[in-house]
C-alpha cells in the first residue's frame, strides 16, 4: 500500500471539494483519503473547516476567514491569499486514480473599476506539468 499526496495551490473564497473517479466495480478493495492539511495566508490554524467524506473518497473545506482586500490602507500582502493543500491518499500498489471534479464558491464585492482574479495551480506527485485554472470578475462599471 503507497501513501500517495496531491497538492492544490488555491486563492479563492468559499468551499472546494475534490472527488477521485472510479468505473463501477473498478474501485480497488482499499483507497482512502486519510488526510488533508492546509497551509498559507489564506487557511490561518483553525479557520478552515475539513470534512472527509464517510466513505473516505471525496473531501470538502470551508475557508472561513479567506479575504483579500485592496485599498490606500492595506498591505500588499493583504491583496493576495493563498492556501497550499496537502491530500494523503492510501492506494493500493499498482492503482492510480484520478480527480473528478473540483468545485468553487464564493463570493466578492468590488468597487467600480475593481478586477479581481482566482487562480488555482494543481501538482500531483511524480507528475512533470502543474495544470492551472485562472477566472477574473470585474467589479461594476
Amino acid at each position: 500500500m503507497k501513501n500517495q499526496g496531491i497538492c492544490a495551490g488555491l486563492c479563492m473564497l468559499g468551499m472546494i471539494a475534490a472527488a477521485p473517479s472510479f468505473a463501477v466495480g473498478d474501485v480497488p478493495e482499499y483507497f482512502e483519503i486519510s488526510d488533508v492539511m492546509v497551509n498559507g495566508g489564506g487557511c490561518a490554524p483553525g479557520s478552515v473547516e475539513k470534512n472527509i467524506g464517510v466513505d473516505k473518497k471525496s473531501f470538502s473545506l470551508r475557508f472561513y476567514e479567506y479575504l483579500a482586500e485592496i485599498g490606500p490602507t492595506f498591505k500588499l500582502s493583504d491583496t493576495r491569499k493563498n492556501c497550499l493543500l496537502t491530500v494523503t491518499l492510501n492506494i493500493p500498489d499498482g492503482w492510480r486514480f484520478a480527480v473528478a471534479a473540483f468545485d468553487y464558491r464564493g463570493a466578492m464585492r468590488l468597487d467600480p473599476g475593481i478586477v479581481a482574479e482566482h487562480k488555482t495551480s494543481y501538482y500531483f506527485q511524480a507528475e512533470t506539468t502543474t495544470p492551472s485554472f485562472s477566472s477574473k470578475i470585474a467589479g461594476p462599471e
